[in-house]
């Protein structure tokens, strides 16, 4: 009598099950290649034993209770193996239901068995897996800014078109901003016997409604409630109001003053001011000044003589920057070049291969980053890290303030020498009264002021400021880092 294994099999599957399943002795049965059989794929097993075996039957659950799977083994020396009815009855008594059944396997292994067939881990029932819930998902449906600009692809080299830059984005009224999808909570599954099995809900995704925007009652659609500059960040939306100036800004329009974004479409001309919260000039700025208490953006570049200021609270970004001053309480970028500028920024950078900073004074809390520093021509040019400006320029103000108190106590001294305070009609004197609450109260700032003074100097200081050419800097370049500095001999 010969045994084969379904599908698959190879020799020492087949001798642990004679020893394991059968309990066979090594004398009772030997395992051939089929090709002897007229099959070379696969093993036999040869049984020499007179020994009469009952058909063996072995089941199991799968870990996660999916699946049941049976493993039949035909008897040996005798008539007849499995029938349906008794395999159903079997995987029953591992309390799966006959509904989840797969009575077409069952018989089928049935058959294959009686046919001296050994069949391993027969799918004889399976249950449902749960869906689970899909999370929610949030389109952005405003434009990306494009901070970097638009590439032209040329013959020779890339360039990059500043124009094109867009860091900010202008959005209209009841425009559609984001789309939120919900979640959805699944679909319960069941294993195989017949238990639920619970489903994950999706992962929520709210959002944090910011100035100017609404919501639909199902928070799927956010609108803008106003023309205005939409920022989203850390999944909160807002629509900050924009003042659009579609020309340059001269005589016609005037100088402009903004409490929220003010974008200018042209050019601001020699003479003339701008302020805002942020402020945008898609054109040139000439001798003009330009402040913001957040950020300012030149997209073209900064171009006159010496006179006019761009100042910022936050980041500035120029395509270029000729001559003017420039103060920034945040990262100065200037895109392509600087010449002969003064420049004050936590951290200074130009943003292309072959950027160059020439002339002027430059100084930066953090860093100072360019392709090229210098030119064959450079004059009295310095740059200068490790020092914070705008946190010296606080310190100097609450020295201010600590002198002027100064000055006071002692102006209030000399008074308070020449009344008799001891008299209770002095006393009584209301002016005498504010004059010593006054001294009260500086006594007690003076020493917070002080404090405060000793903190924003040791903030002042980097703890690593850099320099950094990426491809050369030229002799006559004068180099500071905190109080030591050095002027270059050769490039």
């Amino acid at each position: 009598m010969n045994l084969s294994i379904y599908g698959d099999s190879d020799k020492q599957t087949l001798d642990d099950i004679a020893v394991s399943i059968y309990s066979l002795e090594r004398n009772e049965y030997r395992i051939v290649r089929q090709e002897e059989l007229g099959d070379d794929e696969q093993y036999s097993l040869i049984l020499m034993t007179s020994k009469v075996i009952a058909p063996i039957m072995k089941g199991h659950l799968s870990a996660d209770l999916l699946e049941m799977y049976v493993s039949l083994y035909p008897g040996i020396n005798m008539k007849g193996n499995f029938e349906p009815g008794k395999v159903e009855e079997y995987i029953k008594n591992f309390g799966v239901p006959e509904h989840l059944l797969n009575k077409e396997a069952i018989n089928e292994a049935c058959k294959l068995s009686n046919l001296s067939y050994i069949l391993k881990d027969v799918t004889v029932a399976r249950g449902i897996p749960p869906v689970n819930g899909e999370k929610a998902v949030i389109e952005r449906m405003f434009a990306s800014p494009d901070a970097v600009g638009k590439i032209r692809r040329m013959s020779s080299k890339n360039t990059v078109d500043y124009k094109s830059i867009k860091s900010f984005i202008i959005v209209s009224e009841n425009e559609l901003l984001l789309r939120r999808t919900p979640p959805t909570k699944g679909i319960p599954g069941k294993n195989v016997k017949n238990e639920i099995i619970p489903s994950t809900p999706g992962e929520d995704k709210v959002i944090e409604i910011g100035e100017g925007v609404t919501v639909n009652k199902e928070q799927t659609e956010f609108r803008a409630k106003h023309n205005g500059h939409v920022i989203f960040s850390n999944n909160c939306i807002s629509v900050l109001p924009v003042l659009s100036i579609d020309s340059d800004v001269d005589l016609r329009v005037g100088n402009v003053t903004f409490e929220g974004t003010v974008h200018v479409s042209g050019n601001v001309l020699s003479g003339f001011t701008v302020i805002g919260e942020n402020v945008v000039v898609d054109g040139i700025v000439e001798n003009a000044n330009i402040s913001a208490k957040e950020t300012v953006t030149v997209k073209t570049g900064r171009k006159g003589t010496d006179k006019g200021v761009i100042k910022a609270g936050g980041d500035i970004t120029l395509g270029y920057c000729e001559n003017g001053e420039v103060y920034s309480g945040g990262t100065i970028e200037i895109q392509k070049y600087c010449y002969n500028a003064t420049v004050f920024g936590e951290k200074i950078i130009t943003s292309s291969s072959d950027s160059v900073i020439s002339g002027g004074y430059l100084r930066a809390f953090s860093e100072i980053r360019t392709a090229n520093l210098g030119s064959n021509v450079t004059n009295n040019m310095t740059v200068y890290v490790g020092v914070s400006h705008t946190l010296e320029e606080k310190a100097k103000e609450i020295m201010t303030e600590i002198e002027n108190i100064s000055t006071s106590l002692q102006k209030i001294s000399e008074i308070i020498k020449k009344i008799d305070i001891v008299n209770t009609d002095a006393m009584a004197d209301p002016k005498l009264r504010r004059i010593l609450d006054t001294s009260m109260f500086f006594k007690r700032r003076l020493p917070v002021l002080q404090k405060k003074h000793e903190e924003l100097l040791q903030q002042s200081i980097h703890p690593d400021p850099k320099i950094i050419v990426e491809n050369e800097a030229k002799a006559g370049v004068r180099i500071k880092i905190f109080n030591y500095q050095l002027v270059l001999r050769n490039n």
